[in-house]
């Protein structure tokens, strides 16, 4: 039976190495050395790496459909440690990384749990790969190690691990990744290895390790055997050449690209910013209208009221001048009155005295 270990974590916890059949038990299963290197959970990547009597399969970085405590995706990153005899669950596994990742992420998260403490269903994660596939041996042109772009030669990688058991040798079999250089696959040797940073054409062939990897091209037996060191070694010159030329243009049009996104970021920042000024001029426009449409009404009563004040004044004063000439033609009619009176007295006594 395989041991399986996964890496996971939950919402606010940090990432643990988990063994699948006892979840409560934390570990970081032993390793050898370039698994370890080349199996970088951060990043996704497949490590196929076989042991005397075992194959050590590690696949990193798949998704989960989970996020922690700051909206960060978690990855989920496995570890099988199984024995030769069941190398064609192995492969299988690596049929469905190859072919249909999807299903195999889903399967994985919804083998894993956090409810809040991770639990792990063991019987689902032991399924995965229990399809079976053809086991045909390996002919001696397919025995040779070699590293290819990952676009272009999955394919061939996907029939091969279909219909065909794997190299019996100790050591790295299958390493497939896009985080690292093509020299670290040089220096690795799978027996396949695959990354979208291999630019070469075609396969590059990686003989044993006193040798430089050579890029294996399609020439008859005649060509081939007319090749000389020299012209080797130009090729190489050539080739690495050209892929330092690739990845500078590859660099640049990066810049680019991240000048072209900064600009347009800048910009749209500028047209938020503008028509914002503009809202504020249009509300600014709104309130300056209906302050002008409150002083012509305040003017209009204002008017209205001095009319009003106005006639109310001019009645007043009329009835106050009427009252005043009505007083005093009252005072002087009895002025009159009193002094025809006392110009009566006074001539009764004049005549009295005369």
């Amino acid at each position: 039976m395989s041991k399986i270990f996964v890496e996971t974590r939950g919402i606010s916890e940090v990432y643990n190495w988990f063994e699948a059949l006892e979840v409560n038990k934390k570990q970081l299963p032993q390793l050898p050395e370039l698994v370890k290197k080349l199996a970088d959970t951060e990043f996704e990547s497949l490590v196929l790496y076989r042991e005397s009597r075992q194959l050590i399969l590690a696949i990193t970085a798949l998704k989960s459909g989970r996020i922690d405590n700051r909206t960060r995706p978690i990855r989920n990153s496995l570890i099988w440690i199984a024995d030769n005899d069941e190398e064609a669950k192995i492969r299988a596994i690596i049929y469905e990384y190859l072919t249909a990742k999807d299903g195999l992420e889903k399967d994985i998260a919804d083998a894993i749990t956090e409810t809040p403490e991770i639990k792990i269903d063991y019987q689902k994660i032991e399924s995965i790969g229990d399809n079976n596939l053809e086991s045909n041996a390996l002919n001696s042109a397919r025995l040779i190690c070699k590293i290819g772009n990952l676009d272009k030669y999955k394919q061939e990688l996907i029939d091969e691990i279909k219909s065909c058991s794997l190299p019996k040798e100790k050591g790295l079999l299958v390493f497939i990744a896009d985080n690292k250089s093509q020299k670290t696959f040089e220096e690795a040797k799978p027996w396949r290895g695959l990354s979208n940073n291999i630019s070469s054409e075609g396969w590059i062939i990686l003989e044993n390790k006193n040798k430089k990897p050579v890029v294996n091209e399609k020439k008859t037996k005649k060509q081939t055997s007319q090749i000389s060191t020299k012209s080797l070694t130009d090729s190489e010159k050539s080739l690495t050449k050209s892929n330092k030329t690739e990845r500078t243009l590859l660099n640049i049009f990066s810049i680019i690209l991240v000048l072209l996104l900064v600009s347009n970021a800048f910009l749209l920042y500028k047209i938020n910013e503008l028509e914002k000024k503009i809202n504020q001029i249009e509300n600014l426009q709104s309130v300056i209208d209906k302050s002008k449409t409150d002083v012509e009404k305040l003017t209009t009563n204002l008017e209205n009221d001095i009319v009003t004040a106005k006639d109310k004044f001019e009645k007043a004063f009329m009835e106050a001048q009427k009252q005043f000439n009505d007083d005093i033609f009252k005072a002087t009619s009895k002025y009159e009155t009193e002094m025809a009176k006392v110009q009566q007295r006074l001539s009764d006594s004049i005549e009295r005295i005369n």
